[in-house]
């Protein structure tokens, strides 16, 4: 799950999958930070305390301060408090943001020990993914649990997760939907990490659906702009469905391409490129008719993002610009949703947390196992300019 390029752009320090951060939001006008939250807004205090008798918990903040970067810590740190707000109000537990603002690596480092010490239950950022890097590992106790709301690549530490990981379920549900449709699949990949792993999954899950008939696979190396070849050889190979794992800019060229060299087969397609953005930028006349795996579609997520926008509006009095705060309230719910009862410690938010379960958040359906985040896919079809879920 991926998204931002203007922070990308600046330092290359977000990776190439800035378009699922933003899920489907527009270009970044963040916010003015300000001192205090708007009136109606969680303290970070917990000033409004549903219960005296309630047990507290520390929830651990850790944000840029100044710079480019400061809108999203400001939009980041408002999902938070609207999370916070929310499970008070069940009256469980008091809620105390503890924020630290930490820029670079080693100000993060600082900032997680510091936390650590002050007890809190576990820590929401940093943003980009170097820093989480180095939070993860200063941490004193590894089963304390980090969740960074905008991190593009997995920690791979313990308890550590990004909630914008590129993950490989979209792969997996368009493989079973490339079973449904019959004929013969293929995949057409770069020789690239994140492209390898959606043709490995889309692979796997495909196997195991047909009991062990494998796609036809055809790879391209970096700067490839004349797919004449490997369209040639999908096309003998009779493929009828045909998964592109590659990037934004591979999959512009090789769409009109596809049809040039006399390849007739329906387009799918995951990864970091497909979102509605990202989608809307390849071009929706170029990919009609094809099937895209998105993580999050506002005008049909319903539920979980109709809630928190409500109550985001509800307590900023006024509309949110994107879906940047969304991140940062879901990251808490991670947490916040899955704290027992009672006295709360580390080691129990660590197990609550890292529990399998599946959880409603404003962003999609998240995925939780022992191991890592995704969400669960969302089919569309672009269909007359539009993308249509399918059933």
């Amino acid at each position: 799950m991926k998204l931002l390029q203007t922070i990308h752009a600046e330092a290359r320090r977000v990776g190439p999958a800035l378009a699922i951060l933003l899920l489907n939001a527009c270009a970044v006008a963040g916010p003015a930070p300000a001192a205090d939250p708007p009136r109606g807004a969680p303290r970070d205090t917990a000033a409004r305390a549903p219960a005296r008798e309630a047990p507290v918990v520390r929830l651990g903040v850790v944000l840029p301060q100044g710079g480019s970067l400061q809108p999203y810590a400001t939009a980041i740190l408002e999902g938070v408090r609207v999370a916070a707000a929310e499970h008070e109000r069940t009256g469980a537990h008091r809620v105390e943001l503890e924020v630290r603002p930490a820029s670079t690596a080693a100000e993060v480092s600082g900032a997680v020990r510091e936390l650590a010490s002050a007890g809190v239950v576990a820590i929401i950022g940093p943003l980009i993914d170097e820093n989480v890097i180095a939070a993860a590992r200063a941490r004193p106790d590894p089963g304390l649990v980090l969740i960074s709301p905008t991190g593009t690549q997995d920690p791979a530490q313990p308890n550590a997760y990004a909630l914008n990981v590129s993950d490989t379920l979209g792969a997996g549900a368009l493989a079973a939907y490339a079973v449904r449709a019959g004929g013969r699949a293929g995949i057409l990949a770069a020789r690239a990490p994140d492209a390898a792993a959606q043709a490995r999954a889309f692979r796997n899950a495909y196997q195991r659906s047909t009991g062990g008939a494998a796609p036809v696979e055809v790879t391209y190396g970096s700067g490839t702009t004349t797919y004449a070849e490997q369209v040639r050889e999908l096309r003998e190979a009779g493929v009828r469905t045909l998964l592109i794992a590659g990037s934004e800019s591979d999959v512009r060229q090789v769409l009109p391409q596809l049809r040039y060299y006399g390849l007739d087969a329906e387009v799918l397609g995951s990864g970091s490129w497909a979102t509605a953005d990202g989608l809307r930028r390849v071009g929706l006349a170029d990919l009609e008719g094809a099937v895209v795996a998105v993580p999050f579609l506002e005008e049909t997520a319903g539920g979980g993002w109709q809630r928190f926008r409500d109550a985001y509006e509800q307590t900023y009095r006024r509309s949110m610009e994107n879906a940047i705060p969304a991140l940062g309230h879901d990251a808490a719910l991670l947490v916040l949703g899955a704290l027992p009862s009672g006295t709360v410690d580390a080691g129990a938010v660590r197990r609550a947390v890292t529990r399998p379960r599946r959880v409603a958040a404003a962003t999609g359906e998240l995925v939780v196992s022992a191991t890592d985040l995704a969400r669960a896919p969302l089919l569309v079809r672009v269909q007359d300019g539009r993308l249509v879920p399918l059933p």
